[in-house]
């Protein structure tokens, strides 16, 4: 049986890994976070090398919303869009995707759809709307005056418990909009409600989550309007 002096030797020892352990763990697992989309991100940098993004392009950048819009292009003819949306992202992963591309310093316009699957994930209204503060300020900083539309945060079918954070994220993310330059709110969530505040159903594929082309057809409708020429 331990005496007293071998116990505070041991809980000293355990204090001792925690200080220097806990640090490490924790930076490793930011970077395993970080780059849980890498492979995603360097295969746009390769796309664009060989390729590079024409200019006066405007840039659809969100989660799997964007990336199944695969007619966006075809929706909306009289624009160049270039869709750089990857499932299941949440904003930290846009973020990092505007921290590791270079895109063209003569867009027309960025078009962001991300938000739902931080909720989904557990974020509050708050850290949400913090989290997309920090992917407007990213892009205010390299370019100030670039027309930025954010698309309102959907509410399912499939995600139907989070509808009230979405509500309150979209409030607070609407309510900042509405006071910064050259930037605008899409409000896509009213369109997709019926008539007693509950999500259509029939523009959503199996899981209630992932839009049909009826859900597309609605969302190309409402967002037209605040698209740059």
């Amino acid at each position: 049986m331990l005496n007293n002096n071998q116990v505070n030797k041991v809980l000293f020892s355990v204090l001792l890994m925690a200080l220097f352990v806990g640090p490490f763990a924790r930076n490793t697992y930011g970077q395993q976070q970080k780059s849980y989309y890498w492979n995603t991100i360097q295969n746009f940098r390769k796309q664009d090398s060989l390729q590079s993004l024409p200019q006066n392009a405007i840039l659809f950048i969100g989660s799997s919303s964007f990336t199944n819009w695969h007619n966006a292009q075809q929706m909306f003819p009289d624009y160049i869009i270039v869709n750089r949306g990857f499932g299941g992202s949440q904003l930290l992963d846009i973020k990092q995707y505007f921290e590791q591309t270079v895109y063209p310093k003569k867009l027309r316009q960025i078009v962001m759809y991300a938000g739902d699957n931080d909720i989904a994930s557990g974020a509050s209204s708050a850290e949400v709307f913090n989290r997309f503060k920090q992917v407007y300020d990213l892009i205010r900083k390299d370019q100030p005056k670039l027309p930025i539309a954010y698309l309102s945060i959907k509410g399912c079918p499939g995600r139907a418990r989070s509808i009230p954070v979405v509500k309150e994220t979209n409030a607070l993310i609407r309510e900042f909009l509405a006071g910064q330059k050259n930037a605008v709110y899409v409000d896509v969530f009213s369109a997709t409600m019926d008539s007693e505040g509950q999500p259509l159903k029939n523009i959503y594929v199996e899981d209630g989550v992932h839009m049909n082309q009826r859900g597309y057809d609605i969302w190309a409708k409402v967002l037209m309007p605040y698209l740059k020429k």
